[in-house]
């Protein structure tokens, strides 16, 4: 039985997507060893969110993979032309994530709704408080290290990890060695979006917030 959310909106209008839904998914893939229950593409809305999460659910975290503003994150019906489009999760039902953990891979969350999230019962919220960049191709350079260091917060928040020390070990570790993977790579700098990839790499560490 599925103890988690993968919650990833995709629009054939909005590239950025297609890259926050690569990440979803290889985050999948690398912990298929705890299958999750998914909502992808046009399915990641608001009213499936909220149907998932109702009683009798028993997901213990949900993982949210796509564009986020200071104070919610957008499912499939924002479009990328209205930064206050519709959202999956803001003040009006974070309280339907009570009791169980959130990673979300977006910009800005981290800024506000992790916050509010505690303070309306969710356990623990991963998030980040600055833009995340992905001017970067699929599949990347160094794709190994970068999976295992974009999925790295969903495996610790799935092992039980609920330090916020501990959590930013993990993340800088892994970004360390996708660098160092990113450099060893014969003519790297020439590769398109390496510049992007360096930076995703020191913004999932700098701009990472850990609310409990």
């Amino acid at each position: 039985m599925s103890t988690w959310l993968v919650f990833a909106p995709q629009r054939s209008d909005d590239p950025a997507l297609e890259n926050s839904a690569w990440v979803a998914e290889q985050t999948m893939a690398r912990l298929a060893h705890r299958p999750a229950l998914s909502l992808f593409a046009s399915h990641a809305t608001r009213a499936a969110l909220s149907a998932a999460l109702s009683p009798p659910s028993a997901l213990e975290g949900i993982a949210f993979f796509g564009h986020g503003g200071v104070d919610r994150l957008f499912d499939a019906n924002r479009s990328p032309t209205d930064p206050s489009g519709p959202a999956a999760l803001d003040a009006a039902n974070v309280a339907l994530c009570t009791g169980r953990w959130i990673y979300a891979f977006a910009c800005n969350s981290g800024q506000q709704l992790a916050a509010l999230a505690v303070q309306h019962g969710v356990t623990i919220y991963v998030g980040y408080r600055r833009p995340l960049d992905v001017g970067w191709s699929v599949p990347p350079p160094a794709e190994r290290e970068l999976v295992e260091l974009v999925s790295c917060a969903t495996a610790a928040l799935l092992e039980g990890e609920r330090s916020e020390p501990a959590l930013r070990a993990r993340v800088d570790a892994a970004a360390s060695r996708f660098v160092e993977a990113l450099e060893q790579i014969e003519g790297a700098d020439e590769l398109p979006g390496w510049m992007w990839l360096h930076k995703l790499a020191q913004d999932l560490v700098d701009g990472l917030v850990v609310a409990t």
